[in-house]
């Protein structure tokens, strides 16, 4: 039995086999950098009821800077991230009515924990959505989603994935 200790999210303990770490996906796919001009969504389905306490949005392109999305001019209709219930109803939108249209974009949701790490290749952007820095993890029931959404053609980013943390109630 091996016990992760140190407060995520609220928690004192958590069982290893509770934690959650996984890619949103779409239907077939967990690479982000597509093109969604035809929206495409990208979800984390609750089987139980949890508590996410961080996403972590990855990117990995040439020429990287805070007012391009990823390495590409800055998009049009922006990324969306939400919260639905398992009837589609819309609980939550984390950007209340705006979009991520270019990397600085992401402080909305992710404040200072946004930074470009330039290469001489390519340039790594990992940005750290801290859920929990609210005062407490996002508990959410079963069949409820965490959803992005692309809506502008992401394709020229080299990589695009995020990933949800938390734990299992």
């Amino acid at each position: 039995m091996v016990i992760v200790s140190g407060g995520a999210g609220g928690a004192e303990n958590v069982y290893a086999d509770r934690l959650i770490y996984s890619l949103l996906k779409d239907n077939s796919t967990t690479e982000m950098a597509v093109d969604g001009t035809t929206p495409v969504k990208y979800k984390y389905t609750a089987t139980a009821p949890l508590v996410l306490t961080r996403a972590i949005f990855d990117m990995v392109d040439a020429n990287i800077r805070p007012n391009k999305l990823g390495g590409i001019n800055a998009v049009t209709n922006g990324l969306k991230v939400e919260l639905y219930d398992a009837d589609d109803t819309l609980l939550i939108d984390f950007l209340d009515g705006t979009t991520i249209k270019q990397n600085s974009d992401f402080s909305h949701l992710a404040s200072i924990d946004v930074l470009i790490l330039d290469a001489a290749g390519l340039d790594h952007l990992p940005i750290r959505w801290t859920i929990a820095k609210t005062g407490r993890g996002l508990r959410m029931k079963t069949g409820q989603y965490l959803q992005v959404t692309v809506r502008d053609n992401l394709a020229a980013i080299d990589s695009f994935t995020t990933v949800v943390q938390g734990y299992l109630l």
